[in-house]
């Protein structure tokens, strides 16, 4: 009808820049409603309005505007280039199927990212759940630990006593040294000449009072705990399995021997407890010596009860009653152990958001594409049927072309996920094996998607009356 090559590539620019446009229409609304889950995920706050600044908006238009370019400058191109006397002919066959080599690249990429991402989300939930089930060497459950009961001044030892008269309270320890808090002294300490390899090592320090092992559930393994009974523990320590192995002392029995610790003081090991993670169990154990003394100013208190309320408010009943410097504050070990994770726990629903948004345009992209090449079998599924196709027949045929796609993005997703994971794996100490059955769960899922999707298009196309499809031949 007299349209130029120039005019038809300035239509279809001109229609993808404004569906672009439109888009980005729809991400702002998107924006408002998502925000507020968007702050809680990153811990920022971020308000609507940062949108809606000039700066932001000439960004954002600016984006939109050369997305809609790229969008739609191969339909714009190539679509213009068509020979009309043969697209008026029905001669497209040769350009439909050099076009379907794209078409599948675009769809096995999507499904690919898909793939990968449920991968992924679901070794970090593993892992996750592997660290916060570990056994982690001491009990945090009703762990309550009072960081200010120095506030209490020298009425904190009568404060633990009338504690104990309680019968819900199983045990109380004065220490300010409590796993997951960052208050621990450091030293450098060798072993006494006898035995050992003489390396000189770096330990954390804890200072405990006779209770600690007890109050926390933490196994002594060999000797035997501070005692009121040895007035010379004063200068003796407990180690952990870490502070052993460091030492040399693996195949000797480190009981009774010395270690020296910077400026040349001595102390006797009395007992060795098991290991247990008093830091983030992203790392190994580290050696660790325990010392009685310069305990004032914690007070961890072990409870049983199925009250925790009621108990907490006989407690700042108690604190109260002995007229402190400051208000009753406190926390949960197993709490403060959680906080360790939110790191972790953000990465594992950045990767669950990601997946589902990922998901969504595949699937979105596997319609249209589905929609697209039914529609040009439609003559093809209607012959087949005359001839005797059954529907389940046709369905396998237009259903198989995509489950193909899908089955070798999860193919090329299998070993880009495992070394990347695998990476990501390698800062934690303690870690899972990545599984084969994750895989084969996430391949499942991407079939099963793929399948939902495409369901609807290929039961329309294998139930419609071949007559209708057939009647213009």
């Amino acid at each position: 009808m007299g349209s130029v090559k120039k005019q038809l590539v300035i239509q279809f620019l001109t229609e993808s820049v404004l569906l672009t446009f439109l888009a980005m229409i729809c991400a702002y609304l998107l924006i408002f409603l998502l925000l507020p889950y968007f702050n809680l995920l990153s811990n920022k706050t971020i308000g609507f309005g940062f949108f809606l600044n000039p700066a932001s908006i000439i960004v954002v238009l600016s984006l939109s505007f050369l997305v809609g370019i790229l969008a739609g400058i191969y339909p714009a191109f190539f679509l213009s280039s068509f020979n009309t006397i043969k697209v008026l002919k029905g001669a497209g066959a040769v350009e439909r199927s050099q076009r379907k080599g794209l078409r599948s690249a675009l769809t096995v990429f999507q499904f690919f990212v898909s793939t990968s991402l449920i991968i992924a989300t679901i070794i970090v939930y593993q892992q996750m759940h592997y660290m916060q089930n570990k056994k982690l060497g001491y009990n945090k459950d009703q762990l309550l630990f009072l960081p200010d009961a120095r506030l209490l001044g020298k009425d904190q030892d009568a404060f633990e006593q009338q504690l104990l008269q309680n019968n819900q309270v199983v045990s109380a320890t004065i220490s300010r040294s409590v796993p997951g808090s960052p208050f621990m002294g450091g030293t450098e300490i060798y072993p006494r000449n006898e035995s050992g390899n003489g390396t000189e090592i770096h330990t954390n320090i804890y200072y405990v009072d006779n209770d600690y092992l007890r109050t926390l559930g933490i196994r002594l393994l060999e000797g035997r705990n501070f005692s009121k009974d040895f007035p010379s523990d004063s200068g003796a320590v407990v180690i952990n399995e870490a502070a052993v192995h460091e030492l040399g002392w693996t195949n000797v029995n480190p009981i009774g021997r010395s270690v020296v610790r910077s400026g040349q003081k001595e102390y006797k090991v009395i007992g060795v407890v098991a290991d247990f993670n008093y830091a983030s169990v992203k790392q190994k154990v580290a050696p660790l010596m325990m010392m009685l003394g310069n305990n004032a100013g914690g007070l961890i208190i072990k409870i049983k009860t199925s009250d925790v309320k009621k108990f907490l408010a006989q407690l700042k009943t108690q604190w109260d009653g002995f007229h402190p410097a400051g208000p009753l504050e406190y926390y949960f070990v197993d709490q403060k152990f959680a906080t360790l994770f939110e790191a972790e726990q953000r990465t594992r629903q950045i990767f669950s958001a990601f997946a589902v948004i990922a998901i969504i345009i595949a699937c979105l992209g596997l319609f249209g594409l589905s929609a697209f090449v039914i529609q040009q079998r439609t003559k093809e599924i209607g012959i087949r049927k005359v001839l005797g196709a059954s529907i389940n027949q046709v369905l396998v045929l237009v259903c198989l072309e995509f489950l193909t796609l899908v089955a070798i993005a999860f193919i090329i997703s299998i070993p880009f996920t495992w070394w990347t994971m695998n990476a990501w794996l390698q800062d934690y100490a303690y870690r899972i094996n990545i599984n084969w059955w994750v895989f084969a769960v996430a391949g499942i899922a991407a079939i099963a998607i793929a399948l939902f999707t495409i369901s609807f298009q290929a039961i329309k196309a294998a139930v419609a009356n071949p007559v209708k499809s057939l009647r213009t031949e």
